[in-house]
C-alpha cells in the first residue's frame, strides 16, 4: 500500500514537473515566437526604406472612429511624477533667453513656474535643508490658479558641474514639462478603377515640450509632422492626479498655433482657462541649454511619449553635432545620438545632465545594419523660430466650407530637381490665378512662389491648402512671395489681400481656385509639366 502510494505520488510529482516544462517551454516558445515576429516586421520594414530617415511620431490605423481623449486618459492613468514642494520661482525670460528662473515671493500669479535645471534643483535642496523650517505644518493651496515652481536640484558650487547628475535625476527634472501628443486626422485615398473615395480615421501620437505661456495659452513645441493634417489635438500632461477619476482632466485640446515646415517646427497651444489648477501645480516649463556648446561623447537623456505608451526614457552620447539630414527634400543641420529614439518621440526633449533642452528630438536612420541613429532638431536653431512663431495668433479651422476664405488660384508643386536646377526658391508656385479674384485684385502673377501666409512658412500646395483652411471670407492675410526679376532671379515682397467668398460651383476639396493641375490657360498642352509650360525656355 505505501509502495502504491508512493508510486502515486511519485507519478502525480512527475505529471506536475512535466506539465510545468510544457507550460515553460510553450511560454518560451510563444516568447521566441513574438520576437521572430518583430524581428520580421523590422526587417521587413528595413528592406523598403533602405537606410531611410524616419520621422518619430507614432500612427495606427483603425476602421472605427477612435478617440484620442480616451487614448490620453489611458496614458495619464499610465504616468506616476514625483513631485517635491520647494521654493516658488517664476520665469523671466522666454525661451530664447533660456527660461532664467527666479526666486519670487508673490501669490496668485497664475504664471506656469520654470522647472529650472538640475543643479538648480539640488542646490535649492541643500539650501532647504540647511535652513530652520520653522513651519512644517504650512501646506500649499493646491486649489489657487497660481503654477508652482519646480525644484533645482544639485547642491554643487558650479553651476556647470553635471558629473554627479544621474539620469534619474534628469528625468524626475524634466517629466513636468513633457507632454504626450495625440493627433486624429482623416486619410482619404481614390479607387481610380471605380472611382470611389475612400476615407478612414487615423491616430498618431507625439511628444511635446512646455516653452512658456502669455496671457490665455500654455504653448508648447513639437515636431510639424507630429501636428500635421490634424482634425483635432489633444495634449496629455505629466500630472498626477490624487483621485484616478481625476485623470481625464490631465488631457485637454488643443490647437496649432503655427508650423515652420522648413525645419519641422510647430507650437501648439492650450488655453489656460481648459487646464485644471492641480494640473498647472504640477507642470512646468522647460529650460533651455547652448547647443553649441555640446561636445562629442557627452551624455544626454531623450524623454518622448514613445509607441504611445507615455513618456519612457532613454540615454545616450552624442555621436556627431552638424548632421546634415534630409527628409522629404529639407535637409537640416542636426544633433546625431545613439539615445533610442523611437516611434512616438518626435516633439520630445533631449536634455544634456543638467535637464536643459537641447534638441528637439525628429528622426532616426532606418536600414539593414543600423543601429543607434537619432536626430534631434538643435535647441539654437529652434529658439528662434519658436519665438516667432509664437506671436502668431492662434486660429481655429474653419468646417463651413461656405464660410472659408476664397483666394482665387491654383497652386502648384515644383520638383526639388527643378528648384536646384533653375536655383528657384522654396515654396508654392503660382500656376493660376482666377480673372477678379481677391489673388487677382492684390496683383498676384502667375509665376511667383509662396513661401509663407501671415508669416508661417509654405513649403507646398497642400500646405497652403490646409492653412487656407483656417481663413474665413472676409479677413486680410500677407503673403510672402519670390518674384522673377528681369535678370533671371527672384525678388521677395509682400502681398496683402482680402479674401473673397467661394464660388458656389467651386469644388468644395480645394481651398484656393481649382486643386486640378491640369491645363488651366487654355493651350491645351496637358501633356508637360505646369512649369514647362510657363517658362518654355527652361526646358529647349
Amino acid at each position: 500500500m505505501f509502495d502504491k502510494d508512493m508510486r502515486k505520488d511519485n507519478t502525480e510529482i512527475q505529471e506536475s514537473e512535466n506539465t510545468q516544462l510544457q507550460n515553460k517551454e510553450s511560454q518560451n516558445q510563444e516568447s521566441e515566437s513574438h520576437t521572430a515576429g518583430h524581428y520580421q516586421y523590422e526587417k521587413e520594414t528595413d528592406e523598403q526604406i533602405r537606410r531611410h530617415y524616419q520621422p518619430q511620431d507614432h500612427k495606427r490605423k483603425s476602421r472605427r472612429h477612435s478617440s484620442a481623449r480616451t487614448m490620453g486618459i489611458a496614458a495619464a492613468m499610465a504616468l506616476v511624477f514625483g513631485m517635491a514642494a520647494g521654493a516658488t520661482y517664476h520665469i523671466t525670460g522666454n525661451m530664447a533667453d533660456r527660461a532664467v528662473a527666479a526666486e519670487s515671493t508673490e501669490a496668485g500669479s497664475g504664471q506656469i513656474a520654470a522647472a529650472g535645471t538640475v543643479n538648480e534643483s539640488k542646490a535649492a535642496q541643500a539650501e532647504a535643508v540647511s535652513q530652520d523650517t520653522t513651519d512644517e505644518t504650512a501646506e500649499a493651496d493646491t486649489g489657487s490658479s497660481e503654477v508652482q515652481t519646480a525644484e533645482t536640484v544639485s547642491a554643487k558650487d558650479s553651476s556647470s558641474d553635471t558629473s554627479g547628475n544621474t539620469v534619474a535625476d534628469v528625468a524626475e527634472n524634466s517629466m513636468p514639462f513633457m507632454v504626450a501628443i495625440t493627433n486624429e486626422s482623416t486619410q482619404t485615398v481614390i479607387n481610380y478603377f471605380n472611382n470611389r473615395q475612400y476615407s478612414w480615421p487615423e491616430e498618431s501620437t507625439g511628444s511635446g515640450v512646455i516653452i512658456g505661456e502669455n496671457d490665455d495659452e500654455l504653448l508648447i513645441v513639437t515636431n510639424n509632422h507630429v501636428v500635421a493634417d490634424a482634425d483635432s489635438l489633444t495634449v496629455c500632461f505629466s500630472a498626477t492626479p490624487e483621485n484616478e477619476d481625476d485623470a481625464e482632466e490631465a488631457v485637454v485640446e488643443a490647437l496649432v498655433k503655427g508650423t515652420d515646415s522648413t525645419h519641422d517646427v510647430a507650437v501648439v497651444a492650450v488655453k489656460l482657462a481648459d487646464i485644471p489648477d492641480w494640473v498647472k501645480s504640477q507642470i512646468r516649463v522647460a529650460s533651455f541649454g547652448d547647443s553649441s556648446e555640446l561636445r562629442l561623447g557627452e551624455q544626454v537623456v531623450a524623454i518622448g511619449n514613445a509607441l504611445g505608451y507615455g513618456q519612457s526614457v532613454t540615454s545616450g552620447y552624442i555621436s556627431a553635432l552638424n548632421r546634415d539630414v534630409t527628409i522629404d527634400g529639407l535637409t537640416n543641420s542636426m544633433i546625431q545620438t545613439d539615445a533610442a529614439i523611437n516611434g512616438g518621440n518626435s516633439g520630445g526633449a533631449l536634455l544634456n545632465m543638467n535637464g536643459e533642452v537641447i534638441g528637439i528630438n525628429s528622426a532616426k536612420t532606418s536600414g539593414e545594419g543600423v543601429e543607434g541613429m537619432g536626430y534631434a532638431l538643435p535647441s539654437n536653431t529652434v529658439a528662434p523660430i519658436v519665438e516667432e512663431l509664437s506671436s502668431i495668433t492662434t486660429r481655429e479651422r474653419v468646417t463651413d466650407s461656405s464660410e472659408q476664405g476664397y483666394m482665387g488660384i491654383t497652386p502648384e508643386d515644383i520638383s526639388e530637381e527643378t528648384k536646384e536646377l533653375y536655383n528657384i526658391p522654396s515654396g508654392t508656385l503660382v500656376y493660376y490665378v482666377e480673372d477678379g479674384s481677391a489673388a487677382d485684385e492684390a496683383g498676384l502673377q502667375r509665376g511667383d512662389i509662396i513661401t509663407s501666409i501671415d508669416g508661417i512658412a509654405i513649403n507646398s500646395s497642400d500646405e497652403l491648402y490646409n492653412r487656407m483652411e483656417y481663413y474665413k471670407a472676409g479677413e486680410q492675410i500677407t503673403l510672402t512671395i519670390e518674384r522673377q526679376t528681369e535678370n533671371g532671379g527672384y525678388e521677395e515682397m509682400d502681398v496683402t489681400l482680402t479674401l473673397g467668398n467661394r464660388p458656389d460651383s467651386q469644388n468644395t476639396s480645394s481651398d484656393q481656385g481649382s486643386s486640378d493641375s491640369s491645363d488651366s490657360s487654355g493651350d491645351g498642352s496637358q501633356d508637360v509639366s505646369p512649369f514647362e509650360q510657363m517658362f518654355p525656355e527652361l526646358f529647349n
